[in-house]
């Protein structure tokens, strides 16, 4: 009578730390694989920060130095033209050039030119202008060329994928590419295959011009001052 009195007394007892020790295992596992959710995603989101870093600066250095050669579209009032453009740009300077007829052959003078470094210098047919940067929206568009503004905010950019400098913005791709430009009543956008392969123009909302890019480098660029 002792013995299973005895046995009907410790079965509740070794039933009820089973079912605690089942709580306390279930709840122990729970918390662990908790953990292990935050490290995994701790560490995870590191690789993909310094992917984008990288992805970054390679974006960036195409833009030190580059030749392009395309074909640029204008319709913007009453000036409208389909022509043969080079767009070169260095550490020092930016040159734009229009041809009324094709880059190669007898290379004829451009019909428009566009120079940059501390002024602006636009050259038309009877035209020649000589303008500060300062004293126009050509200091917002330099920060194409002042790379170094949008390097030192590479923190801010992989984070939120934009930019502000003043009043522009510089968005970015996935991939770290400078996709678009917003300025005042104009917006600048980049359409990329390997390489960049066009640029569109909106002035309010509206396509001013484009540029389809044939060719594309980066290597000793060279620009020549309008005379």
């Amino acid at each position: 009578m002792f013995d299973n009195g005895s046995r009907k007394h410790h079965c509740p007892d070794n039933y009820s730390k089973e079912k605690m020790n089942f709580c306390v295992m279930k709840k122990l596992i729970f918390f662990l694989t908790f953990i292990s959710i935050l490290t995994s995603c701790s560490i995870m989101s590191k690789p993909d920060s310094l992917q984008q870093e990288k992805l970054f600066f390679k974006h960036l250095k195409s833009w030190e130095e580059f030749r392009i050669e395309g074909i640029i579209e204008a319709n913007y009032k009453s000036f409208a033209f389909r022509k043969n453009i080079i767009i070169r740009k260095n550490t020092e300077a930016f040159r734009i050039d229009i041809f009324d007829s094709g880059i190669m052959g007898l290379k004829p003078s451009p019909f428009i030119s566009v120079y940059m470094d501390s002024v602006f210098v636009l050259r038309m047919p009877q035209e020649f202008v000589f303008i500060k940067t300062d004293d126009l929206m050509f200091e917002n568009i330099s920060i194409i060329f002042d790379l170094e503004k949008i390097y030192a905010e590479k923190d801010q950019i992989v984070k939120n994928g934009s930019l502000v400098i003043e009043d522009s913005e510089v968005f970015f791709s996935k991939k770290m590419e400078i996709r678009k430009i917003v300025f005042p009543q104009m917006q600048i956008y980049f359409q990329y295959n390997d390489e960049l392969e066009f640029i569109y123009i909106e002035h309010n909302n509206k396509e001013i011009a484009n540029i389809q890019i044939d060719k594309i480098t980066h290597e000793n660029i060279r620009i020549q001052k309008l005379d």
